[in-house]
């Protein structure tokens, strides 16, 4: 299918760990879309006249950071959008909402300040009150390299109180597109709140963290007991997927 890509006035990269999440946002946003089976983009097309660029990253800071080192080299970007999922380190932010965060933090290299472009924050500001989504700027996500659980949480929150969301991948893309002089912005959806807790999570979700129906299955034979507690995680999730993606087309229409 042609696009009319010379007509677009910007060009935006959207950027998502696996292609689920892509495929999701490709379905949603309905553009007219071709699959780049030559390079790591996952998908382009149109989208509110602008030229939509879907980037795979996965999970890994020396992927993430030749793939965005690769899209700069060959697309001529305005700004970037990264989206995903983040568990909560406040009482009062619940699985479903949705964070954008100022500032990027590293467990492992504590030293190191990557911020998200003024601009960008500014305008999905003024879109938390509008969107009728239960969404908000907040200052400061923290890169981790595992799972955070409830005790873990309430540790980090008191040794960090500045901290208000954990992810395993976001300091490392601010990294790489300020290294670049790009123009980004973080929108991430809620996957669990602070009191968040699962007995076995690396059985749960071993495959690139994504679950399976027989995993699920074999998870309430063996913890009967959780499956309440697996079910609102499963429900928060979805619920965050489908309101970031809302945000998400919010925020393109407005730029």
């Amino acid at each position: 299918m042609p696009l009319n890509e010379a007509k677009a006035t910007k060009t935006i990269a959207i950027l998502g760990e696996d292609k689920h999440e892509l495929d999701r946002i490709k379905k949603s946003i309905s553009m007219h879309c071709r699959l780049k089976k030559d390079s790591h983009i996952f998908a382009r097309g149109i989208y509110a006249g602008y030229a939509i660029l879907l980037l795979e990253i996965g999970h890994q800071e020396e992927d993430i950071d030749y793939k965005i080192s690769h899209l700069i080299m060959h697309y001529q970007i305005d700004f970037a959008i990264f989206i995903g999922f983040v568990g909560a380190l406040k009482e009062d932010i619940a699985a479903g909402d949705v964070v954008i965060p100022l500032e990027f933090r590293s467990l492992a290299f504590s030293e190191e300040r990557y911020y998200a472009s003024p601009g960008l924050v500014s305008l999905a500001k003024r879109l938390t009150g509008k969107s009728g989504l239960t969404a908000r700027v907040t200052k400061i996500n923290l890169t981790v390299d595992r799972v955070y659980f409830k005790d873990d949480k309430i540790k980090l929150t008191r040794a960090k109180p500045e901290i208000f969301s954990l992810d395993m991948v976001s300091f490392f893309v601010a990294k790489a597109f300020y290294n670049h002089q790009i123009d980004f912005i973080v929108i991430k959806g809620v996957s669990d709140g602070i009191n968040f807790y699962l007995r076995d999570f690396d059985f749960l979700f071993k495959a690139k963290y994504q679950i399976s129906l027989v995993r699920l299955l074999l998870y309430c034979v063996r913890y009967p007991r959780e499956i309440i507690r697996l079910c609102q995680f499963i429900q928060g999730g979805r619920k965050a997927t489908k309101n970031n993606i809302a945000f998400l087309k919010d925020f393109l229409k407005a730029v």
